[in-house]
């Protein structure tokens, strides 16, 4: 059984409601709310979602039941947007907030694990091998950066939201960004000795979701959503354009994401509208680092973290894992390319 659309290239956007235990979805252009994975499925407050777009799976963190949990997502023929049904647990024991997906697949987030023996541990980002979510292996995730190997003022305190390519993980800090960095960046396999993590935003005391574009980089903050030259190496916020205000219409922003085309999306929580929602997502053009005007798209109670789904032209189909020995097309190309 595999993904399979046809016509025009849908959109979904999906987005985590925390306080009603659901994720939910609109096809754009459409502003029609759909459920996606329900109360009933065990998740007690889903918070960071985040999207394997080449293989269509759904991440998400549930802090409660101490687990990061994923789904395959199928497009149907009229356009529905669903789950095969089954909840695949990625990680287990880890007390997450957000999460996000490099384009081989590997999983990121930031949060700790959990000490079987109930010791102490400090918060770090960590990331979890694509093949081990193909194989259905349960393993320990691996830490990329903590707050022993990111430097003086180290730039692990408490860290937030995050997001990562090939080669480079940025993650923020919901403490102390101002010291210990408002945004971050070093490498996705840093080595052991003299590793090096920059702080390339200080403007902020905290800060919260963020994405990546082709050029860019933005990130959510109390006062506004931000962004930065994706290769900016320089520290902090000196300069008038190192660090610019794309938007103040905001009350209580958190996740940001990119559709891949020309738009980014933010999630704000306390955005209150006449209908009595307090909850949107909203978006503006991504295509410069300008201040834009912010575009209301859908009304959703609560709303927390945002995705964007995209199918290509002509729609694409992906091998679901329906047994943790089968191995889709794609990754079996990419193992045969590393040996």
């Amino acid at each position: 059984m595999g993904l399979q659309t046809w016509g025009m290239d849908p959109t979904y956007l999906i987005m985590s409601m925390p306080a009603a235990k659901q994720i939910v979805y609109a096809k754009l252009p459409d502003n029609i709310l759909r459920l996606l994975v329900p109360a009933t499925d065990g998740i007690v407050a889903p918070k960071g979602i985040c999207l394997d777009n080449a293989n269509s799976r759904l991440f998400i963190t549930d802090g409660p039941t101490l687990r990061i949990v994923w789904y395959q997502l199928i497009a149907q023929p009229d356009g529905k947007l669903i789950t095969d049904g089954r909840q695949h647990v990625a990680v287990n024991s880890v007390s997450a907030s957000w999460c996000t997906v490099d384009g081989l697949g590997n999983l990121y987030f930031s949060g700790k694990l959990i000490d079987s023996l109930g010791l102490p541990t400090k918060e770090c980002i960590y990331k979890f091998d694509a093949l081990n979510i193909v194989t259905g292996t349960m393993s320990s995730p691996n830490i990329v950066w903590s707050p022993g190997n990111s430097g003086t003022d180290a730039c692990v305190l408490a860290p937030s939201g995050l997001a990562a390519d090939l080669f480079t993980v940025y993650w923020g800090n919901r403490e102390e960004g101002k010291k210990h960095g408002t945004v971050c960046k070093g490498s996705t396999s840093p080595p052991a000795i003299n590793p090096t993590a920059i702080k390339v935003a200080t403007n902020e005391s905290a800060s919260r979701g963020m994405t990546l574009t082709e050029r860019y980089l933005f990130y959510a903050t109390h006062d506004g959503i931000y962004g930065i030259k994706k290769e900016k190496s320089t520290q902090g916020c000196e300069h008038k354009e190192d660090c610019i205000l794309i938007t103040d219409e905001v009350v209580n922003p958190n996740g940001v994401t990119w559709d891949a085309d020309g738009t980014v999306y933010f999630a704000d929580t306390g955005h209150f509208s006449d209908s009595g929602i307090t909850g949107a997502v909203l978006s503006f053009p991504s295509g410069s680092l300008a201040k834009h005007p912010v575009e209301k798209v859908v009304e959703v109670q609560g709303v927390h973290d945002v995705a964007v789904l995209t199918i290509p032209p002509g729609g694409h189909k992906i091998d679901m894992f329906m047994h943790s020995s089968q191995i889709n097309v794609s990754w079996l190309l990419w193992l045969l390319l590393l040996f």
